[in-house]
């Protein structure tokens, strides 16, 4: 197999005009591969159609304006080349998910120049391109995460802010078999990721909350534990600024790594406790504005993958990845 990391650049200090980029695994470390030419991108998602493998770059910020063109990228066999253009309005994320064969992206709108009431919006693959199948009404939208429950599909929104507060409701919605109707609220603080994942057949979805109000960024993030009909909570995470909750599995033990991203704030790395039934800690990370971390195994080596943001004097600076050395990640 042939690995690859794609890293989405946002903004540098100076322009959001920044090629993200393609690295490329030469058997002993990332190099760099492909440039993707994109404006402010928030998100990148790779997925795959039958065999072929597409990669959706969500754009938030051109420097002039919030509504612009996100972007899907096809694989020729060498390179990923423009596919298809798609608007969107300050995107911040992209999920991919199959429903009874059939491909769906659901895009996260954040903003307008006016507002954070925003739709986000769902596109179905017809075969040859995505269209339009449903939008919903969202504020900030940060993040979605598609899950499955027991054969019901469902798809989860992070609402981060509706312009007056970051205390709102992020919702959970339920496919009735056309569409996604709303099934539950979950009270949030500038949500910016969910994370869903099954720990000894038990569904659990992690909310990191990036801010208690607009100025202080010090709050829990939390997990909430499916009790057969809904989530309910079941452990607070003291984070600051948490941006992103990264579930992974070495070993069959169960970890959570936390990025947090105020700029002289460490992020984190949790790990299951059986006995207890809770995530503790167990190691903290020198990050800089941590944005998001992604796990990664190659030839049975596993790796974390840290996007920091920013310092707090600029935006250019390195991200890093760790290895796995049986204990933790150095």
């Amino acid at each position: 197999d042939v690995h690859y990391l794609a890293v989405a650049n946002f903004h540098d200090g100076a322009t959001y005009q920044l090629d993200s980029e393609v690295f490329k695994w030469d058997q002993t470390q990332l190099v760099s591969y492909q440039l993707i030419p994109s404006n402010g991108t928030y998100d990148l998602k790779h997925f795959v159609i039958g065999s072929v493998h597409y990669l959706a770059a969500a754009s938030y910020y051109t420097g002039t304006s919030w509504h612009t063109a996100s972007e899907v990228f096809k694989w020729d066999g060498e390179q990923f080349v423009s596919f298809q253009r798609i608007q969107s309005n300050g995107g911040t994320n992209w999920e991919h998910f199959v429903i009874d064969g059939v491909h769906f992206l659901a895009l996260a709108n954040a903003r307008t120049s006016s507002s954070y009431s925003i739709d986000s919006e769902i596109f179905q693959w017809d075969g040859t391109q995505f269209v339009s199948s449903q939008r919903i009404p969202t504020f900030g939208a940060r993040d979605w995460t598609h899950f499955e429950i027991h054969g019901s599909h469902y798809l989860a929104v992070a609402n981060w802010n509706n312009g007056q507060t970051v205390s709102i409701n992020s919702e959970v919605f339920k496919w009735n078999g056309t569409s996604f109707a709303p099934f539950q609220h979950i009270a949030t603080r500038g949500a910016a990721h969910l994370e869903h994942f099954v720990i000894d057949e038990t569904h659990f979805l992690a909310v990191a909350n990036q801010r208690a109000n607009i100025t202080h960024f010090a709050t829990n993030s939390e997990i909430l534990k499916w009790d057969g009909n809904v989530f309910k909570s079941a452990q607070l995470i003291p984070t600051e600024g948490a941006a992103d909750i990264e579930h992974f599995v070495i070993e069959n033990v169960h970890y959570l790594a936390v990025a947090n991203q105020r700029p002289l704030i460490a992020s984190e790395l949790l790990r299951f406790d059986s006995v207890k039934g809770l995530f503790v800690s167990i190691q903290r990370f020198a990050s800089r504005g941590a944005l998001d971390w992604k796990h990664f195994a190659i030839n049975n080596a596993h790796y974390l993958a840290l996007a920091n943001h920013r310092n707090s004097s600029s935006f250019q600076i390195n991200s890093e990845i760790f290895v796995w050395n049986g204990q933790c990640f150095v």
